[in-house]
């Protein structure tokens, strides 16, 4: 090959240089940019919403203390004969005040103290003696707006939001009389009601995790559009108040991460400053720009440098190439001489070796990840579930509940740590179904024994290997956001065969769910903060993850029951949940 056309051979490769690889380097440079800004977005709203859920979580902590403490009171056997119209002289009713009630009462009140709580007892009966702030007749809070506000929610009980701590009749010095977070719940003799709570908490107290957990960042209570509680000195942002759900909402330059309270009528807000972080992302992605534009110089300046030598070289290493060009991957570039070209074959040589040693570090490391996977999703548990057992038994240890009662509740919720502890993902069926049914009798004794659990499996070996924790989260939902109060609970737990798959139908007779929330709660969108829905996506997540195509869950509503209905695909099937609701 003579001079002219090795320069022409040259020039066309540069020409091809320019157009192949760095005018495409040069776009790849300008978009990985944009995806660190986008990472870099997405990051920091991932870890507000970090923020967000651990406060959110420690504020309903303190809110589901004050509603587990009026509950007890509600059905405390001193509360219940004080408020009802039994045959008592005034003697006698004014004793079972002072000395009974009262001190229930303030037992109470103690568990309130880092709440800042007080707690009022109204009632109904006109013949009970009046007492100043504890226990008044129910004509003091008729024309209170809180209480009007309580009577409208149509619930047993219900957060109203701020309001005085005491009846205005009842203050002597306004100064005294605090705004206070107010939570109100009936007490209820059969379907009369024959009384009522109140308990006030401090605000600063109710929302104490949202300075605690704020750091440098505006953190916002908010209810009806007016901030309860804030961090910083900044103004409450114009967000939409009217519209419920977790959301991100963006006003100018900030964006504001909503996350609802569920239960006290209130929204928790993170302020962003927008403008700074699309800033931050565009420093964190500069970088990764400069280096790409550096390399593609230097790669430039290396091309013309060795080109001449390399091309002299081509053609001993066509045949190798070739094959390399076939796909073999198992092959290395002979060392032909002691010069460049050979140092470069021999790298060529090293990053093929790297290659394959990275597939094989790949495909442990996949492993790996798809074992954390597994436990990471099986260990996802409720922990209110655990507070409030533990809650329940001291309740129970102070209101003298029999030692074979506590006994028995101490062991089931050891039975279901102890299953909960297994590392294996997956489980026999017969296991499956004790866990689930010592869960359902711990829930019944916390609940008075107002649920009934059955269970009918049909053509189904007990030894088959199932996945952890698949029928306990469904059971929970049902429990949690089925119960209609003053009525007992039933769950259903059916199962049969489909070829080689394993269906499975979990259903309550108790409030049925949205139909129009259906579609969120399967896809996971709403579930993880709602705290309605994150059993069903642990489950089908890991269903997706250790079953063959075709497995899955899906939700019915029919004739006033809740179905959850489950297909596990042992050998595979059709796609989508296939699982029958007419056995």
């Amino acid at each position: 090959m003579g001079v002219k056309g090795r320069a022409g051979l040259m020039r066309n490769a540069l020409k091809l240089y320019v157009l192949a690889i760095l005018l495409p380097l040069l776009l790849f440079a300008a978009w990985l940019c944009s995806l660190t800004v986008r990472e870099h977005y997405e990051r920091t709203v991932e870890d507000g919403w970090s923020l967000l859920r651990v406060t959110r979580n420690s504020v309903l902590t303190n809110a589901s203390l004050v509603e587990n403490l009026l509950d007890m009171l509600a059905y405390d056997a001193d509360v219940q004969r004080l408020l009802s119209n039994g045959n008592m002289s005034d003697y006698e009713r004014v004793i079972l005040q002072i000395y009974d009630v009262r001190a229930t009462l303030s037992t109470a009140a103690t568990y309130l103290k880092d709440l800042d709580g007080s707690i009022t007892l109204f009632s109904a009966n006109d013949r009970m003696p009046e007492s100043f702030w504890y226990a008044l007749h129910m004509d003091r809070i008729e024309d209170a707006a809180d209480f009007a506000a309580f009577q409208d929610s149509g619930s047993t009980s219900a957060w109203v939001g701020l309001a005085p701590l005491h009846p205005q009749s009842t203050v002597l010095r306004s100064e005294d009389n605090m705004d206070a977070y107010t939570y109100y719940r009936w007490v209820m003799e059969g379907t009369r009601r024959i009384g009522a709570l109140k308990c006030g908490v401090s605000p600063e107290q109710l929302f104490s995790p949202v300075r605690m957990n704020a750091g440098d960042a505006a953190l916002y209570v908010a209810r009806d559009g007016a901030a309860i509680l804030q961090t910083g000195d900044g103004a409450l942002p114009d967000y939409d108040a009217a519209q419920s759900g977790q959301r991100v909402e963006r006003v100018g330059r900030r964006l504001l991460l909503v996350c609802p309270l569920d239960g006290l009528g209130a929204d928790l807000l993170l302020e962003l400053d927008y403008g700074a972080i699309l800033f931050r992302g565009w420093l964190n992605g500069l970088p990764q720009l400069m280096i790409l534009l550096l390399s593609s110089a230097f790669l430039f300046w290396m091309i013309r440098r060795y080109l001449r030598a390399i091309q002299v070289r081509l053609d001993e290493a066509v045949v190798i190439g070739e094959r390399a060009k076939a796909g073999q991957m198992d092959i290395a570039f002979p060392k032909l001489r002691n010069d460049e070209i050979s140092q470069l074959v021999g790298a060529f040589n090293v990053l093929l070796g790297r290659l394959q040693a990275q597939a094989q570090q790949q495909i442990a490391n996949e492993r790996a990840q798809r074992r954390i996977l597994q436990l990471a999703l099986q260990y996802q548990m409720n922990p209110h579930f655990l507070f409030n057992t533990l809650n329940w038994l001291q309740m129970s240890v102070e209101m003298g509940v029999d030692k074979e009662t506590l006994s028995d509740g101490i062991v089931l919720l050891g039975k279901l740590l102890r299953y909960n502890l297994n590392s294996d993902a997956y489980s026999i069926l017969r296991e499956e179904l004790e866990s689930t049914n010592n869960y359902v009798r711990l829930m019944n004794m916390c609940k008075r024994g107002s649920i009934c659990f059955e269970m009918d499996l049909q053509g189904i070996d007990a030894g088959e290997r199932i996945i952890r924790f698949l029928f306990q989260p469904l059971c929970e939902n049902a429990i949690q956001h089925g119960m209609i109060p003053q009525r007992p609970l039933t769950i259903r737990l059916r199962g049969w065969r489909e070829g080689s798959d394993l269906c499975f139908a979990v259903e309550n007779d108790g409030k049925p769910v949205d139909p129009d929330a259906i579609p969120r709660l399967l896809d996971g969108h709403g579930a993880i903060h709602s705290g309605r829905g994150v059993g069903l996506s642990n489950i089908a997540a890991r269903i997706d993850l250790l079953y063959a195509r075709g497995s899955g869950i899906s939700i019915r509503v029919e004739d006033g029951w809740t179905r959850v209905l489950l297909r596990l695909c042992i050998n595979g099937g059709d796609d989508g949940v296939a699982a029958s609701a007419d056995r």
